[in-house]
């Protein structure tokens, strides 16, 4: 991933519930969820991750979703 200026980047995990990169600057939050395997996101997943952070955006990365190498090279702008 390309830096971004001011952009902060964490994970989030609460009642066994995470998000594995939570990518945020001043108007923008991004949940990127990575999954090795042919699973996606559960609903279940998908409802409480929407309930915490009502205005991201929410992707996969993954074999269902974006590929890994691309996340890791693609722009941030790209992704908002």
């Amino acid at each position: 991933m390309s830096a971004h200026q001011n952009a902060k980047l964490y994970n989030w995990r609460e009642n066994g519930f995470e998000v594995d990169f939570v990518i945020s600057s001043e108007n923008n939050i991004l949940d990127a969820e990575v999954k090795s395997g042919d699973e996606g996101i559960s609903h279940k997943t998908f409802m409480k991750i929407g309930s915490v952070f009502p205005n991201a955006r929410l992707i996969l990365v993954g074999k269902n979703g974006i590929k890994y190498d691309v996340f890791m090279r693609c722009n941030l702008d790209d992704l908002w």
